[in-house]
């Protein structure tokens, strides 16, 4: 809903269950508010209560602030390059996240976010955070759009320090590249992406060293 001139205020209560992998033609958002994802059990469900404020100040400064409030029943997490996940009774997190975007001109824009997440595993027995969240994020970007369909963007990610279990994983910056060119009236899609481009050394888990740079390239066509 709009709160004024070239403010909106979007709001959504959603609760998600078990997600079968069977494909839908019913929204999988509310506003276009999406809630962090976790796995959820068979006759698990996460609660979620989402917020944000888009705010166009002028014509070239846009920002936006997102809140997140999940109550998270039966949930795992990933645990990286591993057959088995980290299984949680009962969890809390509690997510805000502040972006902002300059329209600099002549096709160029500057972002940037940043993102403090707090959890809680509530599970019988257990305390502390969940593993591998971590509590502070953030990223600044450079991207430039031109009239020929094709958008580059340079982005440089930090990922802050995560718990792994009875370890403290170190936090590290990584620098990221991608270029997309959408040709024949935006009928095929063609992007090259590469990451951790300066080779930052980081561990996923305690032991498990993260990828070196990496380079991805995809075609897309629309029919």
């Amino acid at each position: 809903m709009g709160t004024g001139e070239r403010h909106w205020l979007r709001a959504a209560i959603q609760r998600e269950g078990y997600n079968f992998g069977s494909a839908t033609l019913a929204p999988i958002g509310i506003v276009g508010l999406q809630p962090n994802q976790f796995l959820i059990g068979t006759d698990g469900y996460a609660d979620t209560l989402a917020l944000r404020w888009d705010a166009e100040w002028n014509d070239w400064l846009f920002t936006a602030v997102d809140y997140q409030h999940q109550e998270i029943r039966n949930g795992s997490i990933d645990l990286p390059f591993s057959l088995a996940d980290f299984d949680f009774e009962k969890a809390r997190v509690n997510r805000v996240a502040l972006t902002a975007n300059l329209a600099l001109g002549h096709g160029f824009g500057l972002s940037a976010t940043v993102a403090r997440t707090e959890s809680d595993d509530l599970s019988t027995g257990r305390s502390g955070d969940l593993p591998f969240l971590p509590e502070n994020s953030g990223q600044i970007a450079l991207t430039y759009v031109s009239t020929a369909s094709i958008k580059t963007t340079v982005a440089a990610n930090y990922i802050g320090k995560r718990n792994d279990s009875s370890t403290t994983l170190d936090d590290f910056w990584t620098l990221d590249a991608a270029l997309q060119w959408e040709p024949f009236d935006k009928r095929f899609e063609v992007e090259l992406a590469g990451f951790n481009l300066l080779d930052e050394e980081f561990e996923l888990r305690d032991g498990l060293p993260g990828w070196g740079p990496t380079v991805k390239g995809t075609v897309k066509v629309r029919f």
